[in-house]
């Protein structure tokens, strides 16, 4: 009420003014003609010695305090009536701002979900820490990682001293779920029975898993999604009390975590189960023993009083003595240290994971793009100056001043950005849903790609975008000469030194991203001519269960069960092979004890691992055989046991010799041993570089 008051004095005063204004001219003028002078004459004379009208208008607008704002509304109603007038200059600078502007959004976005913000509806995240594990390689390097081996993972959770909770879970697995052709794979994560208390989540619908349920005598229970309940029941509510069974174990759902919650990662999972039933079986009692394959990531919450530094100490001793007493101490890194991070994978001790280096290089690329238009902007906005130099001239004339112009070219340019920022919020949607579907697909997001950060993010650039672009252009009005010369105008230029600097600048990162771009798709090139060892063209891989069971003590397929299967497949058109294997090619690993006759122990290296596999395996994978012989028929139950191995096994193993004739005892219980009767060549299993 006030302001209108003061608003509607301020109306009064401009009026008064105005006519205080043509009373003065109007005494001024019949003066003169009293003199002698004609009407025309003596208007003329009374305008010039009154002095300048526009500017005695903004002086006393001043002293009454509504100056500043005044002045922004009027160049404000200026700036718009310039972008009505030149629809295409509007329209080229809206568009090229919100493709930077919005890109970068929706790379903010994505990038601050993986970096910056704790994962949703966990309780005080910043109390929660990781337990990193530092050790020394086999081949030296030094790798820190947030896995911990089962007894490791005891031996710190009984220091009830330092650490008021711990608690571990596995990460998402694939899992299959069903049979025929309803059959699905779900990502699946066990977890302690802790793990929930610790996070401090509360369920959408029923209970979660609590320390009563991770126990063998325990009823078999789970917990599921959000998305999974509503994708699977219609909805989630009709999950409860429902069944999902895994390794032949039937767990009742007794209940539904809140939409967008995906654990301490945001890698989605779909069902989660109590570890002490789902570990055993779908492992057997291998996971217990160090080196089975088995790695728990743990999370504690500090007892209160205990520093940092006191738990990473307590963690450590704790981790070096389960070491000590382990039957492979020999082979381990007794001076191992425990680490504690961040609840935030990506802020702790741990190289980022491979699948989080590509947002990152993509949000580069979206920063100079980002820096491409703004340079682009500055340029049109150099080149509206050089068109508008008359204009200009006259406003500076009328009283305008140079730093007057200076400020209209800012709020031209800021009202762009901000038309632009309106715009780059509909690109940062849409970016941002492609950019989660392309580059992170398995993760969970929480709500969609324009949220509250994204929009603070959006104007924030904005404002500096805008600021920046006009910043040029506005010191040139203000420094410009001629401008109070109305006919010392015609032929110049405005601001060429900058344009030309601009113009490097844009060719320069132009060149950048053509370049990038030129390296990446080579790269892509590159790495699609590896050979991995295995076909790439035609192979098609189907799971049909674990078929790690075997291995860990399970009860294996009937060798005849076996020939049927391989021959009904075999008999579908344009299949042209068919084998079976326990571990799916560069998807799954075994890690087994292996021992070699004549040696105490293997050289250092990563595994060795174990698959079994069917006659045949090895050409219609297309790993080529270097020595000897493949599997054949005659190689069943009941017959001599023999083994092929891979090159870099036979060299490690048998280094100067040859590795055929040579045996070996798979597991800790095999006495008889296989001997090797066949060298195939290494495939890459993991990546396309490293360590076989």
């Amino acid at each position: 009420y006030v302001r209108l008051r003061s608003f509607w004095r301020w109306r009064n005063q401009e009026s008064e003014l105005d006519e205080e204004i043509r009373f003065h001219l109007a005494e001024e003028i019949d003066d003169r003609m009293a003199g002698g002078l004609s009407p025309e004459e003596a208007g003329a004379a009374a305008r010039r010695d009154f002095g300048n009208v526009p500017l005695i208008r903004e002086l006393t607008r001043e002293t009454w305090g509504w100056g500043a704002a005044e002045r922004l509304y009027q160049d404000a109603r200026s700036a718009v009536r310039m972008m009505r007038r030149n629809p295409g200059y509007t329209c080229a600078v809206v568009l090229t701002l919100a493709l930077g502007i919005g890109l970068n959004a929706a790379m903010y976005g994505l990038l601050s979900r993986l970096f910056l913000q704790a994962p949703p509806h966990i309780a005080d995240p910043d109390g929660i820490h990781r337990v990193y594990v530092r050790q020394r390689g086999s081949s030296g390097q030094v790798l820190t990682g947030n896995g911990m081996e089962w007894s490791e993972f005891t031996a710190l959770r009984a220091d009830t001293a330092r650490f008021a909770a711990v608690a571990g879970s596995t990460y998402p697995r694939a899992m299959l779920y069903g049979r025929g052709q309803a059959a699905e794979n779900l990502h699946v994560s066990w977890v302690t029975g802790e793990l929930f208390a610790l996070l401090g989540v509360r369920p959408a619908l029923g209970r979660l898993i609590g320390p009563e349920d991770d126990d063998l005598a325990a009823t078999p229970v789970a917990v599921i999604g959000d998305g999974y309940g509503r994708r699977r029941f219609g909805r989630a509510r009709e999950a409860l009390g429902a069944t999902v069974s895994f390794d032949d174990v039937t767990y009742v759902i007794v209940g539904v975590l809140p939409p967008g919650f995906s654990g301490p990662d945001p890698s989605a999972a779909d069902v989660w189960l109590p570890l002490q039933i789902a570990t055993p079986a779908s492992r057997g009692d291998a996971w217990r023993r160090f080196r089975s394959g088995f790695s728990l990531m743990p999370f504690v919450r500090l007892a209160p009083g205990v520093t940092a530094e006191a738990a990473g100490a307590a963690a450590t001793a704790a981790l070096r003595a389960s070491r000590v007493d382990s039957p492979i101490a020999d082979r381990l890194d007794i001076e191992a240290t425990a680490l504690l991070g961040p609840l935030l994978r990506t802020r702790g001790p741990s190289a980022i994971a491979g699948d989080l280096r590509l947002p990152l290089l993509v949000g580069g690329v979206a920063l100079i793009v980002l820096l491409v238009a703004a340079a682009n902007v500055t340029n049109l906005l150099m080149l509206r100056v050089a068109a508008r130099r008359r204009e200009l001239a006259v406003r500076h004339a009328l009283g305008a001043g140079r730093w007057g112009l200076g400020r209209l070219l800012v709020i031209e340019s800021v009202l762009l950005a901000a038309f632009s920022g309106v715009a780059a919020l509909a690109v940062a949607a849409a970016a941002g849903r492609m950019l989660r579907v392309t580059l992170l697909p398995r993760y969970n997001w929480a709500g969609g790609p324009v949220d509250v950060p994204v929009m603070a993010f959006t104007g924030v650039t904005v404002l500096l975008v805008g600021l920046a672009a006009a910043l040029a252009p506005a010191l040139y009005a203000a420094r410009a000469r001629g401008l109070d010369r109305l006919d010392g105008l015609r032929g110049a230029r405005a601001g060429s030194p900058v344009r030309n600097g601009l113009i490097v600048v844009q060719a320069a990162l132009s060149i950048v991203l053509l370049v990038g771009g030129g390296l990446f798709l080579r790269s892509f090139e590159a790495a699609r001519r590896v050979d991995i060892g295995y076909a790439k063209e035609n192979l098609l891989t189907v799971t049909l269960g674990d078929g790690m069971m075997f291995l860990l003590g399970g009860t294996p397929l009937d060798e005849t069960a076996v020939g049927t299967m391989e021959a009904r497949v075999r008999a579908i058109p344009d299949v042209v092979g068919v084998a079976q294997t326990n571990t799916t090619p560069r998807s799954s690993r075994m890690a087994i004890d292996v021992r070699v006759d004549g040696l105490d122990s293997l050289p250092p290296g990563e595994g060795p691992y174990v698959s079994s596999v069917t006659p045949g395996f090895f050409r219609v994978a297309g790993l080529a055989i270097r020595d000897g012989r493949g599997f054949v028929a005659r190689d069943r139950a009941g017959a001599q046991r023999v083994a092929v191995v891979n090159t870099e096994f036979a060299r490690r193993a048998w280094p100067g010799r040859r590795a055929i004739g040579g045996r070996l005892f798979v597991g800790g219980d095999d006495t008889d041993g296989a001997t090797v009767v066949g060298v195939v060549e290494t495939p890459l299993e993991y990546g396309l570089v490293g360590e076989p």
